[in-house]
């Protein structure tokens, strides 16, 4: 039986209804998550289970498996999700930075607002810019862009998960804009965060 509601655009499979590719492609992400219930990232590729597989396993091995490690990642994950306005992204990723590295909350809402309204290093700096850069004027990039983040201190195995993770990043954005996902099942767990992100992606929608 398909669902209809406020979490997305699109109608869903209910999970206790799921059957064949689709209980499948929820298992799977629910293992891969640790998660007690289906995400709603399974739940908006119900319609396209394959697809959703698919996804799934690339995600898992360009941001959970790669050399830049957890936090590292989440902040390019939010900064690009600023960039895109994707509130459901960059609610996710607050969370992720505020639970296990301990991220004030303010800075992570800061953070989907204006990456370069908060501090860095110079290194995480540079893996910003470029990420702004890829996600802004693709057509930009030059080899110059490399060396930049060579001369930073990162290797070319680090550069190319920097190109994975912030090209990843930019194509859910844009799959969760565009069918509706909403991060107000997030607010039991953040309500602060996340109002505040959906009173920036208002403000950057007017833009």
């Amino acid at each position: 039986m398909l669902k209809t509601g406020n979490l997305m655009w699109i109608p869903w499979v209910d999970p206790a209804e799921a059957e064949g590719k689709v209980a499948e492609l929820y298992a799977k992400v629910q293992g891969s998550r640790s998660s007690a219930s289906v995400p709603a990232t399974a739940l908006v590729f119900s319609l396209r289970p394959e697809v959703g597989m698919v996804k799934d396993d690339f995600r898992n091995a360009v941001v959970d498996d790669n050399t830049l490690g957890s936090e590292w990642t989440d902040l390019v994950n939010i900064a690009v999700s600023g960039l895109n306005a994707c509130s459901y992204c960059a609610s996710a990723h607050a969370g992720t930075l505020i639970r296990q590295h301990g991220t004030d909350p303010e800075e992570t809402v800061a953070m989907y607002r204006d990456w370069r309204s908060v501090e860095h290093e110079p290194k995480v700096t540079a893996m910003l810019e470029f990420a702004e850069k890829l996600t802004y004027a693709p057509w930009t990039m030059a080899e110059e862009d490399l060396d930049t983040l060579r001369q930073a201190g990162f290797s070319d195995e680090n550069i190319v998960d920097i190109v994975t993770v912030t090209a990843y990043r930019n194509f859910i954005n844009r799959v969760h804009i565009a069918l509706g996902l909403s991060p107000e099942g997030m607010k039991e767990r953040m309500p602060n965060v996340v109002d505040a992100i959906l009173k920036e992606t208002e403000i950057k929608q007017k833009r």
